[in-house]
Formats: structure tokens, sequence, C-alpha cells
């Protein structure tokens, strides 16, 4: 299904623009990543900081950001030959995510069989949100011998889902973005080569607000 969220946008900063009267607001992007580890099935990513450092980029304590769409990827990375450079996914292509000793990249996949959790100042929304919204596998791939299957879910656009309702994130506010995975006993998400890392990456596009 296509999405055109350019409609959305623009209703959202009319919104914006009389709420927030005297404030510069402009379109942005919230980006908090987490190195998967063996057995972990649960991730906070944090998306507060004062800082840009890639491959994140968080939230000012002075600024708010309201956020329209969200995406959960995952990303292979090399931290000693090009530690910010990856490319986030939507399933975990042989050809994006090499085997190795000790690790099958098909393992990934249950990052898309888990839940989200947006948990602002200890309040929860979008409890149990199913990952698979954001599984999007493409039609045509490099490798047939180990190519993954659409599902019937795969209806998101790039693995971008529109929020319903919108969530508003305050800089001085605690946001936690938590993603639970199910039972991961006897599944491998490390390399055992130095430096190589398979990361879960937490996306919101938006707008944000410096009041």
């Amino acid at each position: 299904m296509t999405v055109n969220p350019m409609g959305r946008y623009a209703n959202g900063l009319a919104v914006l623009r009389n709420k927030f009267k005297n404030a510069t607001i402009q379109r942005s992007t919230i980006k908090a990543v987490a190195v998967l580890k063996n057995s972990q099935s649960t991730y906070n990513l944090e998306i507060n900081g004062n800082t840009f450092e890639l491959p994140e980029i968080k939230l000012n304590d002075q600024d708010l950001f309201q956020a329209l769409e969200m995406r959960v990827s995952i990303a292979h990375r090399d931290t000693v030959n090009s530690p910010n450079i990856f490319v986030p996914k939507q399933v975990p292509l042989a050809d994006d995510f090499p085997a190795n000793a000790g690790f099958n990249p098909k393992h990934l996949e249950v990052v898309f069989m888990g839940k989200l959790e947006i948990v602002v100042n200890n309040v929860a929304y979008y409890e149990n949100f199913s990952t698979e919204a954001f599984r999007k596998a493409p039609s045509t791939q490099i490798s047939t011998t180990n190519a993954i299957t659409a599902l019937e879910a795969d209806h998101s656009q790039d693995g971008w889902v529109q929020m319903q309702p919108s969530v508003l994130f305050k800089g001085n506010n605690k946001n936690i973005i938590r993603i639970t995975l199910p039972d991961t006993a006897g599944l491998t998400f490390q390399h055992t080569a130095t430096g190589i890392e398979n990361l879960v990456i937490v996306t919101f596009n938006g707008f944000l607000i410096n009041p």
C-alpha cells in the first residue's frame, strides 16, 4: 500500500504553528540505536541527548519533537573500518547481513516478531505494538537461494508506519523506546569477527519545535 504523508505533514504543521506561535518549527528526524546482543530480549533506546553523534540523532533538552512516522530497522555495521556507515534494512537479507561462524542472519527476523512501546515519563503509548508492521521484504532480491518471502503484513512503505495518534516528545522528559523480542534463547545476533555489529534502529520523522 502506497502512503502519501505530505497532506498529513501540512495539516500537522498548521496545527503546531497555531499551538506554538513564537516557536521555530521545521521537518526533522530522531534516531536511536542499540547493539543486538545474544540472548538479550529487551532493548531500551533513549532519544534524549544534547549531541549529534552518528549514527544517532537525539533531542536537545530545550526542544520538542512531534513524531508523525516511525520505523524499526536492523543494520550491519563495521565499527573498525566504517563505524558511521550503515544502511537500515527491513529484513535480514543474506547479502546485507553476511553469515559467519556463530552467526545466522535469519535469526534477526525475530526483531520483526516482537513489540514496541513508547514510554514518556512512565506513561506508555503504543503498548504491544507489533514490530511486524515495520517488516518489508523487497520484491526483487539479489540472492534467490536465500530469498526472504514477503508477508501479508508487509504493508508499510519502506518500513514507515504513520503514527495515529502522533506523540509529542519533550527534551526535558524521560523518553524511552522499548523493544521487546520473544524468547531469544539459542539465537545468535553477534558476529565472531572483530568489530562487526548488528543493530536495531528506531527512527521518527516529524517536526522539531524550538520554543
